[in-house]
């Protein structure tokens, strides 16, 4: 093999190169923006999870408040009954 076939191989095998790392590089950063968009998913779930929490507990407290002005209004009815 002479020297100029020689190095016409190395600048193919260097293109080849070239072209394999460009797509390697933009699959990661492909899958960088997509690990960054689910982080992001997961902290607005997060947060979402923790308002739904809050207005659970925030509904349980005014449940068991209705239940005990049930209990009293039951128990005022049945006064005036008596």
């Amino acid at each position: 093999m002479n020297s100029e076939a020689t190095i016409a191989e190395s600048k193919l095998n260097i293109e080849n190169l070239t072209f394999q790392f460009g797509k390697v590089r933009l699959e990661l950063t492909s899958k960088e923006e997509e690990a960054r968009n689910l982080v992001d998913i997961k902290e607005n779930l997060e947060r979402e999870k923790m308002n739904i929490q809050l207005s659970a507990d925030n509904l349980s407290d005014k449940l068991i408040s209705s239940d005990q002005e049930v209990k009293k209004l039951d128990g005022f009815i049945h006064s005036l009954i008596s």
